[in-house]
């Protein structure tokens, strides 16, 4: 048995290592894509937190006037899915609508709740901050 060359080793290794490349070419080209497809899949399942601002709407009896400082806005740290939090905009979120029609005159504390944010089902509260906001109504001057 012979074995005859055509060309140099160096030529052969070439024109070996295009054959390989060239054999089964769609299958190697489906799982590249495959494999990419599986790995954003996943990224974007990925648990993630980010933080976001919702603003504060006080609405004051007609008859009392809050003395005290309020915030613009809370800060709300949430957690969900990578993905679903890059989709999450602040300008859907809230506002924080304080109820103060109810109170009368004197010091009083309000608990910021989950509830009264308007968050998606699927996005976590973690932490609101401040999540107690302090205010003294007094009666308004005539």
């Amino acid at each position: 048995m012979s074995f005859r060359s055509t060309g140099s080793p160096k030529t052969d290794r070439a024109a070996n290592l295009k054959a390989q490349v060239r054999k089964n070419l769609g299958l190697k080209i489906f799982s590249l894509v495959l494999g990419t497809v599986i790995f954003l899949a996943v990224q974007n399942e990925q648990e993630a937190t980010t933080t976001v601002a919702v603003r504060l709407v006080v609405h004051e009896p007609e008859d009392l006037v809050n003395t005290v400082s309020l915030p613009e806005e809370v800060r709300v740290r949430v957690g969900g899915t990578a993905g679903r939090l890059r989709t999450l905009d602040s300008a859907h979120i809230g506002p924080v609508d304080i109820d103060l029609t109810g109170l009368g005159s004197g010091e009083s504390s309000l608990r910021i709740r989950e509830e009264q944010l308007g968050l998606p089902p699927d996005v976590k509260v973690l932490a609101i901050s401040p999540s107690v906001i302090s205010l003294k109504l007094e009666p308004r001057a005539r």
